[in-house]
């Protein structure tokens, strides 16, 4: 599977990041990096994250990362 990560993705990422930096500085790197790496794993097996409700014909998945 091909896994996207759109530009407003990348911008909610960046936005974690800032929000996360000024309480924990490695931490908001951290986070990030495991997000981004959860969405790499999409891409390994697919099956594992739930299709999107009203996407499923697109085959738009998600996953929540912790709490």
């Amino acid at each position: 599977m091909k896994v996207v990560i759109t530009n407003a993705a990348k911008s909610d990422l960046l936005e974690i990041g800032e929000f996360i930096r000024p309480h924990s500085p490695k931490r908001a790197i951290t986070f990030v990096e495991e997000l981004l790496d959860r969405c790499a794993r999409l891409a390994d097996n697919p099956d594992a994250f739930l299709l999107v409700p009203r996407y499923e014909h697109h085959e738009i998945r998600h996953s929540v990362h912790r709490d």
